[in-house]
């Protein structure tokens, strides 16, 4: 016997009381309307029938092609999380909070005619950007559902170089604001292990 199943079920005695969940998210980035989906994987233990700590991992893409430009996102968040449970029965509310970081790559390029003008802007963000997660939801045994406020903070601080261009051809760069990268998202997922409910 291997030593990662004999790990796995030491972790998912009912002493120990472990769980997790293997879900899959979709929602919206506020600032830059972005459609996200993501798929996201929870380990915790229930340090308490009502509370249960551990580590969530997720991955997230986002994309909006318009006519005015096009806007993409990429995020990995790596987070540490928190659950607490209103009681103690088989279906049963929760409140969550996550902590911890997200590797981010997002770009975009918006233009903007006028007559025989043509203005763009072309932004780009990357690198690793505090993320806090408030999460509300309900365990439904075997299946969860919740949803989320992923906050990137600092994402819309940013600077995004311009590029304008017009009849006689003339460019400058600028330094501009970019919308933040916060989304609200919506998480079904499958559930498993946890305290033995009534």
């Amino acid at each position: 016997m291997s030593w990662w199943w004999m790990a796995l079920q030491v972790a998912f005695a009912d002493e120990l009381h472990a769980s997790g969940d293997l879900a899959v998210a979709y929602g919206r980035n506020l600032g830059q309307e972005l459609n996200v989906a993501a798929l996201a994987g929870e380990l915790k233990v229930h340090v308490d029938p009502r509370l249960a700590v551990g580590v969530r991992l997720a991955s997230g893409i986002g994309l909006s092609l318009r006519e005015s430009g096009a806007r993409g996102y990429l995020g990995l968040p790596l987070q540490l999380k928190a659950e607490a449970f209103l009681d103690e029965s088989r279906n049963r509310p929760f409140v969550g909070l996550g902590l911890g970081a997200t590797p981010t790559t997002a770009a975009g390029v918006i233009v903007e005619t006028d007559n025989a003008n043509v203005k763009g802007l072309a932004w780009g963000v990357a690198g690793v950007i505090p993320t806090v997660m408030p999460e509300v939801g309900v365990d439904l045994s075997g299946l969860r559902v919740a949803l989320q406020y992923n906050l990137l903070l600092g994402s819309g601080k940013k600077a995004a170089a311009s590029v304008q261009a017009g009849t006689a051809g003339v460019s400058a760069d600028v330094d501009e604001a970019v919308p933040g990268l916060d989304g609200l998202m919506l998480q079904v997922g499958a559930h498993f292990g946890g305290p033995k409910k009534p």
